[in-house]
């Protein structure tokens, strides 16, 4: 380039010529390119002002005159008749080349660590130089060789860019015992030169690495030992966990054991890796009571296990009709019961959903639910007792929500002539209205009309709605006191529900 001015060359690769780069000109880049084997000179620049950096110059010849730049702030060239070392291990010389470039790249290829199993030999290696192994040579093999117990055996690695490492593995089938392993990366002791390359490692310090390894027989440990959980109601399904390390350096099949109450219940083989930790789980189901369990021989923990809290009977019994408006609703438990979080939530309603009125007191294992002013009459009851309502003495609640529901007794709402009437005509029809409509129950043909002094009146009956009409065959007597009876039984719903008693009334003739 003839005069050239203010131009960048870059990343070229020029091989076997008279010149690689022959220039005149001034302030031109040269950077990343790589000049090999020029016969006449790999650089020939008569120009100034130019900027020469992270070229890769091999075997050839080089003319500069004053005042061009072999280097930026960071690096330089790499110059392969360069014999300079780096022993600070930034990647770079320590002394200017003789044309004058401050910071040269240079190779260093190291062996950056080495581990020892009794199956395999695993090598590191890395290029700490700034000098890009793939520029230099991009297709070279780099010989490095692995002495185990005086058994050698040679690799090769590719050529590496600064900073990349590349890893050898070297199988082996070592027994217990001291093992002593040396990895060297071959170089000429005079000039440094790679074993078999025209590259120098300008670091040698780190090209041999010694590792006395001793190889420990399967040692196995037991830790950490969890139970979860350690509290609960039957069956309670557990969950057993440990670690098992293998501290040694070789394979070993372990047989877990887990064992409760002092019994063998179940049993795993694993592998367990030299220096190693596997976790090995358990599942166990465990019914009332306290039990030890443990793995192997380790300190065992405690489980404890209680019996689900259960509702024994509840009275009124579930569906029971005919209830009295008054009854006290008794929850038997299995076993004597407190307060739970949920205790305000115990609640009575009807079955539209409207909540009635309660109060509730506990004693010893029994629930007491007593209505604020009675039942009313024929209506159906839900009772609900969430599960958390109530808890035993170890804090075990019920495993769901309890719900139960009864119907109250219907009840007679009016009767015409009502209760005492005097002066009642004597051809009066008896007229009872009841809270719900009505049919003939078991006891219908049981409903009389009496004298006080037990004298039978006949009379004819009829059901209408909730309506009992009572006719008397003829007519009541002249200034008598009759007595109206109506048996618990004798009228029922259409779903059963009867009276909670017997119903009676009286009246007096005119």
């Amino acid at each position: 380039m003839n005069g050239a001015a203010f131009n960048s060359i870059i990343d070229n690769n020029m091989t076997d010529n008279n010149f690689g780069i022959y220039n005149y000109g001034v302030n031109n880049t040269i950077t990343a390119n790589r000049i090999a084997n020029s016969i006449c000179s790999n650089i020939y620049l008569t120009g100034s002002d130019n900027s020469i950096y992270g070229n890769y110059l091999i075997n050839g010849l080089y003319s500069f005159v004053a005042g061009n730049r072999l280097n930026n702030t960071e690096i330089g060239n790499y110059w392969s008749y360069y014999s300079g070392n780096d022993t600070n291990g930034d990647g770079l010389g320590d002394v200017p080349t003789t044309h004058g470039d401050q910071r040269p790249l240079i190779v260093d290829l190291a062996v950056i660590d080495a581990t020892v199993t009794p199956t395999n030999i695993q090598v590191i290696l890395r290029n700490n130089g700034r000098a890009n192994l793939t520029r230099i040579d991009p297709t070279g093999q780099f010989m490095v060789k692995i002495n185990c117990d005086g058994n050698e055996t040679v690799h090769y690695i590719n050529a590496l860019n600064y900073g990349e490492t590349q890893t050898i593995t070297r199988p082996v089938g070592l027994g217990p015992g001291i093992h002593v392993v040396n990895i060297t990366i071959p170089y000429n002791g005079t000039t440094q030169l790679l074993e078999g390359k025209n590259i120098r490692d300008a670091c040698i310090s780190n090209n041999n690495r010694t590792v006395n390894r001793e190889l420990i027989q399967a040692t196995i440990t037991y830790g950490n030992l969890a139970v979860t959980p350690l509290k609960g109601i039957e069956p309670l399904n557990v969950t057993v966990t440990v670690e098992i390390t293998n501290i040694g350096d070789f394979s070993k099949d372990e047989i877990v054991l887990l064992v409760v109450d002092g019994a063998i219940v179940d049993q795993e083989t694993v592998e367990v890796a030299g220096q190693s930790t596997v976790t090995v789980t358990f599942s166990v189901l465990l019914q009332n009571g306290t039990h030890s369990v443990t793995v192997n021989n380790m300190t065992p923990l405690n489980v404890t296990v209680f019996k689900p809290l259960r509702v024994l009977s509840v009275d009124p019994a579930n569906g029971t009709l005919s209830v009295s408006p008054t009854k006290k609703i008794v929850i038997t438990f299995s076993e004597n019961i407190l307060n739970g979080t949920a205790y305000d939530k115990i609640t009575v309603k009807t079955s539209s959903g409207v909540s009635k009125k309660i109060y509730k007191t506990i004693t010893g294992n029994r629930l007491y639910i007593t209505p604020v002013g009675g039942w009313s009459a024929g209506v159906r009851y839900i009772i609900t007792v969430p599960r958390n309502s109530v808890k035993t003495v170890n804090g075990v609640t019920l495993t769901s929500d309890f719900s139960s529901s009864f119907t109250s007794a219907i009840a007679v709402t009016y009767i015409d002539p009502k209760y005492g009437a005097t002066r009642v005509s004597r051809t009066k029809i008896i007229v009872i209205t009841f809270s719900n409509s009505i049919i003939a129950g078991p006891a219908y043909s049981r409903i009389a009309v009496r004298t006080s002094t037990g004298g039978m009146k006949s009379i004819s009956k009829r059901i209408s709605g909730n309506r009992l009409y009572i006719k008397p065959v003829g007519s009541w007597r002249a200034r008598t006191k009759y007595i109206v009876t109506v048996p618990r039984t004798a009228v029922k719903t259409s779903t059963g529900n009867m009276m909670a008693a017997d119903f009676r009334s009286v009246f007096t003739t005119v």
